[in-house]
C-alpha cells in the first residue's frame, strides 16, 4: 500500500515582556515605579485545538484555573537594586493582605488575572524608606501561587503549598516560610524607618548578572518531578497549583516607570489529540510515546534571563539535569494515555480525543549518548483501522476436507498455509467452525454451515481463519496464527476449568500435528508444546459454549478438518512511526527541527487520519500548534 503523511505544522511564538513607557522626566532622581502583572497566555484557538478543560474557561474548576496558572491566588515580588544588592521593595499579596487600592494591588479578592503594584517617592507603602526608589538598574523576582490554598464547597481543595528544595537536597521546609524569614527581616526598621535588606544579594566581585544568581539562595530553589500512585518518577507535573514566576531587570528613570510584566509558567504543556475524518471506520490507537529525553526531570523555580542556566542544574543539584520521557498513563496526567495492544483507545468515524494531556519541565537538546549525534524531539504513534485490514479477503480453495498430516505438509510446500478448522465431534455431522472470539479465545460456532461461513469471508470477516507457520526443525509442527488478529494459538490455561485455551502476541507454543481416525472419521489432530499435561487441543461441548480446549487424551474431540483457503490480500492501514518535532520558519517556509522546549510553552499536537477505502490510501497529518501566533503553513 501506499502510505502518504501529510505534515501541517502550525508556528505560535510566545510574545511576553515588560514595557517600558518612554514618558519619563529627567529632572530628578526621583522614580515613581508603576506594575501590571498577569497571567501567562499559552493556549491555541485555532480550529480543532480546544482544550479538553474547556477553552472559553466556562466550565473549568477553580482547581483547573490554578493547575493550568490562570489565575493567581498570592503573589510574592522583592525588587533589588543590582550595584548594591539590597532588597529594596517587598510586596505580598493575597486576599486580606491590605495592598486594596487601585494602584497598589488585589487585597481585596480571593483570585484575580492582574495584580498591580506601585511605589511612590513621595508616598511609600507605611514607614518604608526603601522604596523611595531613584534612578538606577533593578531586579524585579515575582513568585505567584506557591503559598497554601484551600477552596471548601463543591470543590474541595486544600493545598499545602509549595516546598522549596535548596542546594543539593530536599529541606522540610515549605518556600512560603522562607519568604516569611525575608519579610520578617525586611520589615525590620531603623531609627524607626524600614530600609529593607542590606546586601541581600552578593555582588562583590561579580561582573555580570549572570554571576548574581550564584549569589541568593532563592535562585537555587529546584523543582522535581514527584512520584505517582505508585511511587515511580513518572516525569509529569502534578494536578496542583502552578507556581508563576519572573525574573526581569528594570531599569529606572527620573519620573515616572510603568511596566506591564506577564508571569511564565514553570512547565511545558504538552497535549495530543487526533481526529479520525473516515465516514466509515473506526480508528483504534495502540501506543503514544515521546523520546527519552524530552523532558528534564528536574528545573528552577526561577528562570535566567541572561543564560541558559535552566538547562544545566550542576550548580543546584550536583547531578546535572537528567532527562527522561513522560508517564503517559500515569495519574498525573491532566489526559492520560490508556491505550495497549489488547484494549487501544477508541476513536469513532467522524470524530477527535485528545489522547494526552499533561505538564512537563522544558529542556535542550544535546549529543545522544549512544552514537554522540545531536538528538532530536520526537514521538511515535501506533494506529490502525483494524476494520480496513484486508483488501482482497480469503476463498475457500475446496469444500473437501484436509485429513491428513501428509495433506497438510504437502499444501504447505505449495504455499497453501490458510485454514478453515472443523472440530470432529459427532462422526458424519457438521460440527461447525473454529474462530477467536472477541474475549481473545478460541471457540467454535456449532452447527454454523460452510455457506455461511464463505459468506463471512466474502465480507472480509476473517476471525474463521487461521495461519499455519512451520516451526523450524521440528517435523509436522507449526505455529497457528489467526488471520483476522494475528495473535496466536496458545495452550490451556492450567487448571482453569473448562481448560480453555486462549490466544497470544507472541509465537511460542507451537503444535505438532498427527493423524486422527476414530470410528472412520479421519482429521488431524493438535499436541501443544507448552509441556502442560492438558496439551491435547480438544473441541469441548456443554456447558462451556463449545470453547478449544487442553485435554490429557486423544479421544473423540481431539480431531480436527482442514479446508484450505486462499491467502487474504492485506491492506496495510497503519501507521507505526516516529514524528519528529518540526517548526516552520514563518520568514522562508522552510522547516527546522525544534532544539528546545521552554518553560511556558503549549504544544498542542493534532493528527489528523483518513482513511480512503476506495484507493486504499492512509493519510497521517500532524499540525503542531505553538503559542501564539496565527500562521498556518502546509507543506506535503
Amino acid at each position: 500500500m501506499k502510505k502518504f503523511i501529510y505534515i501541517s505544522l502550525f508556528v505560535l511564538m510566545l510574545a511576553s515582556s515588560c514595557i517600558k513607557d518612554s514618558s519619563v522626566s529627567e529632572d530628578g532622581l526621583s522614580a515613581d515605579l508603576e506594575l501590571c502583572f498577569s497571567v501567562p497566555e499559552m493556549y491555541v484557538t485555532t480550529k480543532g485545538l480546544d482544550d479538553p478543560w474547556d477553552e472559553d474557561m466556562s466550565d473549568w474548576l477553580v482547581w483547573h484555573r490554578l493547575t493550568d496558572g490562570r489565575e493567581i491566588y498570592q503573589m510574592t515580588l522583592m525588587l533589588i537594586e543590582e550595584s548594591t544588592g539590597d532588597l529594596v521593595a517587598f510586596r505580598d499579596f493575597y486576599k486580606g493582605s491590605g495592598y486594596n487600592d487601585d494602584k497598589n494591588g488585589n487585597g481585596n479578592v480571593d483570585r484575580a488575572t492582574e495584580y498591580k503594584a506601585a511605589f511612590y517617592y513621595d508616598n511609600p507603602q507605611g514607614s518604608r524608606e526603601s522604596e523611595k526608589l531613584v534612578r538606577g538598574k533593578y531586579m524585579l523576582i515575582a513568585i505567584a501561587n506557591y503559598k497554601d490554598y484551600t477552596l471548601s464547597g463543591v470543590e474541595s481543595i486544600d493545598y499545602k503549598g509549595l516546598y522549596g528544595a535548596v542546594g543539593n537536597s530536599w529541606e522540610e521546609k515549605l518556600l512560603k516560610d522562607y519568604i516569611t524569614d525575608i519579610e520578617t527581616e525586611f520589615l525590620n526598621t531603623a531609627d524607626g524607618k524600614e530600609v529593607g535588606i542590606k546586601g541581600f544579594m552578593d555582588v562583590s566581585g561579580n561582573g555580570n548578572h549572570s554571576d548574581l544568581f550564584k549569589n541568593l539562595w532563592l535562585f537555587n530553589i529546584v523543582l522535581a518531578q514527584d512520584t505517582d500512585d505508585d511511587g515511580l518518577l513518572d516525569n509529569v507535573g502534578k494536578k496542583q497549583p502552578q507556581p508563576l514566576t519572573l525574573v526581569k531587570h528594570l531599569e529606572l528613570h527620573p519620573g515616572l516607570n510603568k511596566f506591564d510584566c506577564q508571569l511564565e509558567r514553570t512547565y511545558v504543556r504538552v497535549r495530543v489529540e487526533i481526529e479520525n475524518n473516515s465516514g466509515t471506520n473506526d480508528l483504534s490507537v495502540y501506543d503514544l510515546k515521546f523520546c527519552d529525553w524530552f523532558t528534564q526531570r528536574a528545573a528552577y523555580l526561577l528562570n535566567d534571563p541572561d543564560s541558559d542556566r535552566n538547562y544545566d542544574l550542576t550548580f543546584a543539584t550536583g547531578l546535572g539535569a537528567r532527562k527522561g520521557a513522560p508517564d503517559l498513563n500515569t495519574n498525573d496526567a491532566i489526559v492520560k494515555f490508556t491505550g495497549t495492544e489488547s484494549a487501544p483507545v477508541t476513536i469513532a468515524k467522524q470524530n477527535s480525543k485528545v489522547i494526552y494531556d499533561g505538564y512537563v519541565f522544558g529542556s535542550r537538546l544535546g549529543k545522544d549518548p549512544v552514537t554522540g549525534i545531536d538528538s532530536t524531539y520526537s514521538y511515535t504513534l501506533n494506529l490502525e483501522y483494524k476494520d480496513a485490514s484486508y483488501d482482497n479477503a480469503a476463498e475457500v480453495i475446496s469444500e473437501t476436507a484436509i485429513t491428513t498430516v501428509k495433506e497438510v505438509a504437502e499444501n504447505y510446500n505449495k504455499s497453501v498455509y490458510y485454514y478453515l478448522m472443523q472440530p470432529i465431534r459427532k462422526p458424519g455431522s457438521v460440527e461447525g467452525f473454529t474462530f477467536e472470539a472477541d474475549n481473545g479465545k478460541p471457540y467454535t460456532n456449532y452447527n454454523l454451515s460452510m455457506q455461511i461461513v464463505k459468506d463471512y469471508l466474502a465480507a472480509k470477516q476473517m476471525n474463521y481463519v487461521w495461519c499455519l507457520e512451520k516451526k523450524d526443525g521440528v517435523e509436522n509442527a507449526y505455529y497457528i496464527k489467526n488471520a483476522a488478529s494475528e495473535d496466536y494459538l496458545a495452550g490451556p490455561q492450567k487448571d482453569n476449568q473448562p481448560r480453555q485455551s486462549i490466544v497470544s502476541k507472541s509465537m511460542a507454543p507451537y503444535f505438532t500435528f498427527s493423524d486422527y481416525d476414530q470410528n472412520g472419521e479421519k482429521g488431524v489432530q493438535m499436541l501443544c508444546s507448552n509441556g502442560n499435561a492438558l496439551n491435547q487441543a480438544n473441541f469441548y461441548t456443554d456447558p462451556y459454549g463449545y470453547p478449544i480446549v487442553g485435554w490429557t487424551l486423544n479421544d473423540g474431540g481431539a480431531g480436527f478438518r482442514m479446508f484450505p483457503v486462499s491467502a487474504p490480500e492485506y491492506l496495510d492501514a497503519s501507521f507505526n512511526q516516529s514524528i519528529p518535532l518540526e517548526l516552520i520558519d514563518p520568514a522562508t517556509a522552510s522547516p527546522y527541527l525544534v532544539k528546545n522546549i521552554k518553560r511556558n510553552d503549549f504544544i498542542n499536537i493534532l493528527v489528523t487520519v483518513t482513511y480512503n477505502a476506495d484507493k486504499a490510501d492512509l493519510e497521517v497529518s500532524t499540525v503542531l500548534g505553538w503559542v501564539t501566533r496565527n500562521e498556518e503553513i502546509e507543506f506535503h
